[in-house]
């Protein structure tokens, strides 16, 4: 809530993290306790993406961006850490 009521002006490029970095193992975990059921993490192929993304009410405009962001990001391509006019900001809440 503290950046929404920061008075600047111009552009500014924020990368948002919480306090603490967490695995698929662990959001799982995390939905397991919630849910009071097993959940257990999946990785998908890459030619499954496009397919699971269907499921949901994605237009295929919106299903081929993420899986062009997920691509740049298993790459390195994207790597936000790496650029400079970034302002990095740490959350404080963890789940």
């Amino acid at each position: 809530m503290d950046l929404l009521r920061e008075d600047w002006a111009g552009i500014r490029k924020i990368g948002l993290e919480g306090p603490v970095a967490y695995s698929p193992a662990d959001i799982a975990a995390i939905f397991a306790l919630m849910l009071d059921r097993p959940v257990r993490p999946v990785a998908l192929e890459p030619s499954a993406w496009a397919g699971v993304l269907a499921m949901n009410p994605f237009s295929s405009v919106a299903i081929n961006g993420f899986i062009e962001l997920n691509r740049g990001l298993n790459s390195g391509h994207i790597d936000f850490g790496s650029d400079e006019t970034v302002e990095l900001r740490q959350g404080r809440v963890a789940f």
